[in-house]
């Protein structure tokens, strides 16, 4: 097995593997087979940006990385860089060390438990990390409301069932009462109070945040700072307090106050944004992709007006660079749109798993999905760097899967990935089941 999930990292790492494999065979000549592998460290990357050099390149040592790595698995991998981020970081409130993770779970407040690698946005967070040997990456929340609690830490609900009435869904196991925003005749609520599960928050409030963890690690001590997480699904993923997707100029504007703040208080830490969620949030804003839902996409109003036929995207770059530096990293997420992005193990699942990394890269592949386009995400994000903003500037994925994470098939998907990132050179932080073994595969 070892063998096949090192195999696709060959295509660029070729690393050295050594299989021994006992196999037990009935009479009917159905066997079962358990192999045990060892594989060498990676010597070189081939082709690419890298240029046959070493892994990973010394120039270049942040390429590899992981999403809430524990000490444990940061010592394991020796992967260089650790973010804390995602939806719940969008209304993580500091003071009280709660969080709320929006749609993703039933619009709740919840206190952080400190034991839970994935409640970590903090000192703990920064603490773990830096023991792992790793580079912190912490998000601040730029939604303008952050999670609250009520009394003795309990948690609070957005949509509650006793004040909004029956809802589609709730939360059965941990709070009864927690409901999911939407009546059961599938019509969404609209008039809940934001106040029940957050409070408000500003650009001030998370300046302080920042001017504690520089007092407690020092000026070095928070190096990377992401600006928040797919600004432009916060009308899905956060509609209990934010219920209108952002214009383009919202986004362009808050990315600018808030990156004042941080370099106010850490001139050296790297601001990183924008964190978009994937292909349609690249070419849209949150307003226009809700706009979508019902008037679809031929005549969106911030494209045909804010950002004159622009993509969304590259229209932020030149809005930032018109502003001076904001952003010191341009980062983004993707998604593969196939059902990758899932456990299941259908050929044709497996199938576009294997071909759906060239998204990746390759300027000849036309996505076969609703996407219907080339992607060739890092050179488009090099180009659009080039052309819009600042030659040279840092990209990175801070977000990506492509499923399967408990299948070969995922597996040699996973090595297929870091195999491309190791020869494009890049920020590209992921964990997951056996990719964690893939990663464990081609480490230094």
């Amino acid at each position: 097995m070892c063998l096949r999930a090192c195999g696709a990292v060959w295509r660029w790492l070729r690393p050295t593997c050594t299989c021994t494999c006992t196999c037990t065979c009935t009479c009917t000549c159905t066997c079962t087979c358990t192999c045990t592998c060892t594989c060498d460290r990676i010597a070189r990357i081939r082709g690419g940006h890298n240029g046959g050099r070493g892994y990973p390149p010394p120039d270049q040592p942040l390429i590899y990385g992981v999403n809430f790595g524990t000490t444990e698995t940061l010592k394991d991998l020796r992967v260089a860089i650790n973010r804390s981020g995602g939806d719940s970081a969008s209304a993580y409130n500091w003071r009280i060390d709660a969080r709320n993770a929006g749609k993703d779970w039933y619009y709740e407040s919840v206190p952080c438990d400190p034991k839970a690698i994935n409640d970590q946005f903090g000192p703990r967070f920064i603490s773990l990390t830096r023991k792992g040997g790793a580079v912190p990456m912490i998000s601040l929340s730029m939604l303008g409301w952050q999670a609250k609690l009520g009394p003795d830490r309990s948690r609070l609900a957005s949509f509650a069932i006793t004040k909004y009435g029956p809802q589609q869904e709730n939360d059965s196991v941990g709070m009864f009462d927690a409901g999911n925003g939407f009546k059961p005749d599938g019509s969404p609520i609209t008039d809940n109070d934001p106040h029940d599960a957050q409070t408000p928050s500003d650009a001030q409030s998370e300046q302080d945040r920042l001017r504690h963890l520089v007092k407690q690690f020092g000026a070095d001590g928070v190096p990377y700072v992401i600006l928040d997480n797919e600004l432009s699904l916060w009308q899905l993923i956060h509609r209990d307090v934010h219920p209108i997707g952002l214009h383009a100029d919202e986004t362009a504007q808050k990315v600018i106050e808030y990156s004042k703040a941080v370099k106010a208080v850490s001139p050296k830490a790297k601001i990183v944004a924008p964190e978009e969620w994937g292909w349609q949030g690249y070419h849209y804003s949150g307003f226009d992709q809700q706009y979508a839902i019902t008037h679809g996409l031929d005549h969106t109003p911030d494209r045909e007006g804010m950002t004159a036929g622009m993509d969304y995207v590259p229209w932020l770059l030149t809005q930032w660079k018109a502003a001076g530096h904001p952003i010191d990293v341009f980062s983004l997420h993707f998604y593969p749109q196939e059902g990758e992005y899932s456990d299941s193990d259908k050929p044709e699942v497996q199938r576009a798993r294997n071909r759906s990394t060239r998204d990746l890269w390759d300027p000849t592949y036309k996505d076969p999905s609703w996407i219907n386009s080339v992607v060739a995400l890092i050179p488009m994000m090099r180009q659009w760097v080039d052309q819009y903003y600042y030659p040279g500037t840092p990209i990175a994925l801070t977000e990506y899967n492509w499923g399967g994470e408990h299948q070969m098939n995922g597996a040699t998907t996973q090595a297929d990935i870091l195999g491309i990132f190791g020869r494009e050179g890049w920020i590209s932080p992921h964990a997951g089941a056996i990719c964690h073994r893939i990663c464990r595969c081609i480490r230094p």
